[in-house]
């Protein structure tokens, strides 16, 4: 979102239980010339007090859990990347 359109948002990114990069995400993001190499994964509460205006949610497992003080909540409802990478579940 932000390589794509910085000049009109500004995109945070989060997760309920971060981890690693994955290192396949980090390669198929500098196969379309963004470099992520340099991020980290970051849990909700290093947001927490900013104001947003939108939460999106992408993981199925994770909307339950959303945090309520977001803005308002756009839900994509898709499997867990990681859960493909892994080896759980049904992955591609």
């Amino acid at each position: 979102m932000n390589a794509c359109y910085g000049d009109r948002y500004e995109a945070f990114s989060a997760g309920t239980a971060p981890g690693i990069l994955n290192p396949c995400a980090v390669r198929a993001m500098a196969e379309i010339g963004i470099d992520v190499s340099g991020h980290r994964s970051k849990g909700l509460g290093e947001f927490d007090g900013q104001e947003m205006d939108y939460l999106v949610t992408v993981c199925e497992e994770v909307s339950p859990s959303r945090p309520r003080d977001f803005g308002a909540t756009l839900f994509a409802g898709i499997p867990a990347p990681a859960y493909y990478f892994v080896g759980i579940g049904s992955g591609f």
